[in-house]
Formats: C-alpha cells, structure tokens, sequence
C-alpha cells in the first residue's frame, strides 16, 4: 500500500501487517523521510487544526481490518478471526514531519514493493495540479507535463506490472495490478483526464455514493474503469447549519474505517469521546480506490486456494467485467460541494463498467455461472445456453437448490419446464443451484450461483 503510513500497532489491523521474511520488525519503509520507521505520530496543520495521518490507517483497514474478532470495522480481505487476510505493506510515501519528501518516494515505493512480494500497489493519491514553484496549472498543461517529463513515474508503474510476483513461482499472479483513486475534483474540473490514475495500464477507481451515483467530487472519464463506494457527505440526508454558522454534514454517508488510536498521540480533535476510538468516517476515491484492491486481493486469495494463476491482463479482465451496471441511477440532480449537479446524466458512460462486485468476482475466479435475480419477483431463466444451446439433445432431470434458506424458500426442490427454471426468492441472499441433466446415456451435473438482490440494500444502505 502506498499512501500514509499504516499505524501497523492498530488492533483491528496488526494480525494483516506484512512482515520482511528476513526481518520481522521490517513492515515496510518509510521512503518520506528515508528511515524504516513508519511515522504515523507527526502532526500536521496547527494548534486549532491539528492534522493527523489518519489516511492510510483508514485505506488499510477497508483491505484488511480484521474480520469476525468482535472489534470495529470489517475488511474486504481481512481473512477470519484474526487470520487468513490479506497482508498490508505500508510504503509511506506522505508524511507530517518538515525534512521529508525528497529522493521521489513513490519511484522508490513501487520498486520496494514488488521486489518484496507485494502483487497489487494500491495508491489512494495524485499529483496536485500546480508546477514546482506552486503555480496552478490547467488539467491539459498537466497531462502535457505527465506525457513529457514523469517517464520515471511510468517506468515505475509499468516494471510494477511486469516485476511483481514474478518471483514468486506460487504467486497467482504473475505480474502486478496497479490500482489508482481518480481523484476528488470531478466538480471543479468535469471530464478531463487526471493522472496516474488516467495512465493506461492503471485501473482507474471513480466513486458512487450509497445510492449507486456518483460522489458529487469524484473524478470521471472514458478512463475510469471502475466504480466502488467512497461517501458522500451530502447524500442520505439534507445538511444543516450549527448555531456557529458551520454546515453539519451527515457523516453516515461517508465510509467507517480504522484510524490512529495511539495513545502516544496528543489527540485535540475528541476522538477518543463517543466510544468510536481508533474508528472514524472519510470519504473520497481514496476511500472508493481500496473496495477494488479488497477485492482484487480476495479474488487471488481465493484463486491461489484453487490453484489458478493469472497474467495481469487475464486478472484484470476478470475484476473490470465483475461489476454491476449503475448508469440507470444517473439522474435527476444532486447537491455538491459547489452547489447542485444540475444533471447527473452527464457521468453517463464516465464512471467505467459498472460498480465492483466481489461475489461477481469469485464465482469467476472458481469458474462458476451466476444467475441474478430481483428478489421478490418472478424471474424465468433459461438455462440453455448453459446446456449446448435450442438444439441440444442434453436433457434436464433435477434441479435443487443447496441451501434454499440463504433464498427465503422453503423448499430445495426447483421446479422446471424444458430447459427453463422460474425463480420467485422471498429474500436476498445466495445459494448453489444444482442441476442434474442427462446427454445420451451419460449423467452429469452442473452448479450455479443464483443470487437474490433487491435494488438497493434493505436498510438504504452501502450495496
């Protein structure tokens, strides 16, 4: 992971820290100032605005805050009951202290990366649009400015790419993914390319708020190649103003990660008030950016389970068809930071295919069909295509379902005509269907996926 440092003593976090092999006190690097101590301790800003290095603590724990141990959030890939997830390198490449940021950090950070193992470099930052001295520049004088003098940057991303996991003969992959947040001034800016995230061989993550639209900042394209949650402070409920004059966000739109809960810290922004320490809500692609490394990550897990090994591409085409499509919630208008989008149409075909999709994903990895239904409504679904086609002679004789309960059915028997099967799923859920067919006088059977969805989740919340 290359961002902030990633606080690697977080108790939601350190059973998923990397270790060096060779070194177990190394758990990354700290290419900001040059030293193997991770600073996450350094505060920013000023006394009445102090500013911690909460982000990459909360990048990570979207990935990796451990699952099922009775504490705060749970990761994507953050394995079962503190173990089995997917393992975090921190490689700072941001930091509070004053002597930092010389040496160009993030060259190095990829470097470190995949020549320690790391096969996905998940990066939740980008460029300010401005030259050395400070001055904005346009996002076309940038991208003029990337294609002529950032060839060290692309060379680190392309080796990344072709290096990572290389060296490892039981990697699943053979090769690396790059992931990038698009970036969070979509409504400064519109549709200009923005980069590395717009750079080809990167995936490109835009962000949606929780009904499925996007996030009134984020970044869009015909180079976004994918849509995730990251929040969106003025959705779900209206803002208000405070006595003081301050606007009150509703924060719950926004993404619940791990942040910095070391007591080391001089903390003056209360949190540890509430009984929510070492928790806090963020919003941005930063936050959209890990969903896809979560899951990349959980899909090669799974594929090493199964002993399947991809190139990048191959990996990629997977994760980027494993979405569901969201460019029908893409209307009327939305209010921003900026003031209403008036017409949310015009992120049509800009917020790349489709929202990621974990389950999506693994049934691809395993190799498994997946049939999805509107939970609640009859749906009929031919299962021909699966069964060579209208004139197949292969006949069906059985069709049950694994677990109808994970349906709302009360039966396990599913009942067909020909080749066709009606499905009528009470409530969201998933289970294995088996199908029973025979071709001449061989009998043979098949397993699919049927997964029960509403339109949006039963509580008007996150998926």
């Amino acid at each position: 992971m290359i961002d902030e440092p990633v606080q690697i003593t977080h108790p939601d976090l350190r059973a998923n820290i990397w270790s060096n092999p060779k070194n177990s006190q190394e758990h990354g690097y700290n290419f900001w100032d040059d030293t193997p101590e991770l600073d996450w301790k350094s505060v920013g800003g000023d006394d009445r605005n102090p500013e911690y290095a909460d982000h990459g603590t909360h990048v990570a724990g979207v990935i990796a805050a451990v699952n099922n141990n009775g504490r705060g959030v749970c990761g994507i890939a953050g394995g079962r009951s503190n173990s089995g997830g997917v393992r975090i390198m921190s490689c700072q490449i941001m930091g509070n202290s004053t002597t930092g940021g010389k040496g160009n950090p993030t060259v190095k950070a990829f470097e470190y990366a995949w020549t320690n193992g790391a096969i996905i470099a998940q990066n939740s930052w980008g460029y300010n649009l401005e030259t050395a001295d400070g001055t904005k520049i346009t996002p076309e004088e940038f991208e003029r400015e990337w294609k002529s003098n950032y060839g060290i940057m692309r060379d680190a991303i392309d080796t990344f790419v072709r290096g990572a996991g290389t060296r490892n003969p039981n990697s699943p992959l053979q090769g690396g993914l790059v992931i990038f947040a698009a970036g969070n001034e979509g409504d400064v800016y519109g549709d200009v390319r923005i980069y590395p995230a717009a750079y080809d061989p990167v995936i490109a993550v835009g962000a949606m708020d929780w009904s499925f639209r996007p996030a009134y900042y984020t970044d869009y394209g015909p180079w976004v190649d994918i849509a995730a949650p990251g929040g969106d402070r003025y959705s779900g409920k209206t803002t208000r103003t405070a006595s003081d004059g301050r606007t009150v966000f509703y924060s719950n739109a926004q993404i619940l990660s791990t942040i910095l809960c070391d007591d080391a810290i001089a903390y003056q922004d209360g949190r540890k008030d509430g009984g929510m320490y070492g928790y806090g809500f963020m919003q941005g692609t930063s936050m959209a950016c890990p969903h896809v490394s979560g899951v990349a990550a959980l899909g090669l897990a799974y594929a090493a389970q199964n002993g399947k090994k991809y190139t990048p591409a191959e990996f990629k085409a997977l994760l980027l068809s494993s979405v569901y499509g969201i460019d029908d919630c893409f209307a009327g208008s939305k209010d921003g930071e900026l003031g209403p989008i008036a017409d949310m149409a015009v992120y049509k075909n800009k917020m790349g295919g489709g929202c990621i999709d974990a389950l999506k994903l693994l049934f691809a990895v395993k190799g498994t069909p997946a049939v999805y239904v509107r939970t609640g409504e009859p749906v009929t679904v031919d299962f021909a295509r699966y069964f060579g086609g209208d004139r197949s002679r292969v006949a069906l004789t059985a069709a049950s379902f694994v677990s109808p309960g994970n349906l709302g059915l009360s039966s396990s028997k599913a009942v067909f005509d020909g080749t066709k099967i009606t499905f009528d799923c009470p409530e969201p859920g998933t289970s294995m269907l088996r199908i029973s067919a025979v071709s001449g006088d061989t009998e043979f059977v098949r397993e699919f996926a049927v997964v029960s969805r509403a339109g949006l989740a039963a509580n008007g919340g996150w998926l």
